[in-house]
């Protein structure tokens, strides 16, 4: 379910941590400014600019026992947008909300230099977007996994699962370090992301990372959750399905459909196993423009597939239903 590589945070953090790239007095230009941090002082801090965001390991980093001003120098180019981060750490490993931060914008060097490129700590920090989802809001929950465990090659770690407000959403109050962040459909509304529900990635800037933590608010985290049709047929034009409404639904769904012209149909809803549970219609459809309507009898709240067939092409539809 994550990517594990040619992510830029990873590799950002494997070669920072493993192999501390001190600069050689040979280049000619410099990145400098200011770490800030107003907290007590323990382990060390790293500091990295880099301009790539799939891959970090030719980005130049520095070290520095305490906040204040660092200097990187390197073979900057004044054409190409760079990034800068930072991350105190206490041990070998960086643990989530141990301070980092990020600056807050991709910036350039004029003459090989940029100067006033300060980052400032924190334990803390902010991130939101917008979710597109034509549900419920009651129904989404979001998680927000720790991901430095993917620094020893391991998964993310699930930090907390919240309900989301509005879809125009924001959380505060997150612990600082690199994120993956998942939004699902709590189907069985037990605030954890089952088997077989729906769920969206992030969609970020840094390939579907979300950093948290001081200087930065990453306020366009969006998700995307889609209409729920899959396309199988090589012909699209003789059937065509509507998104069904209400989706999710509780009571009865609505499904409209659209054909060439009058022929032979078969609706049928399967679960996820590929099971069939219910058959909505077999027979010669007269009406070229209709709804297949569906009010489900004992079953289970989840997530369902309607295969929808007439005229050799094959349609399919996800439905979520909620009791």
């Amino acid at each position: 379910m994550f990517r594990k590589g040619g992510v830029m945070l990873v590799r950002f953090f494997i070669v920072l941590i493993l192999v501390v790239m001190l600069c050689s007095l040979g280049f000619a230009g410099s990145v400098s400014g200011t770490i800030y941090y107003s907290g007590s002082m323990r382990g060390t801090i790293f500091v990295a600019v880099g301009s790539n965001p799939s891959d970090l390991t030719s980005g130049r980093y520095t070290t520095i026992s305490a906040p204040g001003p660092y200097t990187i120098t390197g073979d900057f180019v004044d054409t190409v947008d760079y990034f800068a981060l930072a991350t105190m750490l206490y041990g070998f490993s960086p643990v989530s909300g141990e301070p980092a931060g990020m600056y807050p914008r991709p910036f350039r060097t004029h003459g090989g230099v940029a100067t006033g490129i300060n980052i400032t700590l924190a334990e803390e920090g902010s991130f939101g977007g917008h979710i597109y989802y034509s549900g419920p809001v009651e129904d989404i929950r979001i998680n927000i996994y720790d991901a430095y465990p993917l620094i020893v090659g391991g998964d993310p770690i699930l930090e907390r699962t919240l309900p989301v407000p509005s879809l125009d959403y924001r959380f505060d109050h997150i612990p600082a370090g690199p994120k993956q962040v998942k939004a699902f459909i709590d189907v069985n509304r037990n605030d954890v992301l089952d088997s077989g529900e729906i769920f969206a990635d992030a969609e970020t800037p840094m390939e579907g990372f979300v950093f948290v933590g001081g200087g930065i608010v990453m306020d366009s985290v969006n998700f995307r959750f889609g209409t729920g049709i899959d396309d199988f047929s090589q012909k699209p034009s003789i059937l065509k399905i509507s998104s069904p409404y209400p989706n999710p639904f509780n009571a009865s769904v609505n499904i409209p459909y659209k054909l060439e012209c009058p022929s032979f149909a078969n609706v049928t809803v399967f679960d996820l196993q590929g099971k069939p549970v219910a058959e909505l219609y077999e027979g010669f459809l007269d009406e070229t423009k209709g709804v297949i309507h569906w009010s489900p009898q004992n079953l289970h709240s989840g997530v369902y597939l309607v295969s929808f067939t007439a005229q050799g092409v094959s349609k399919t539809v996800r439905i979520i239903f909620i009791k």
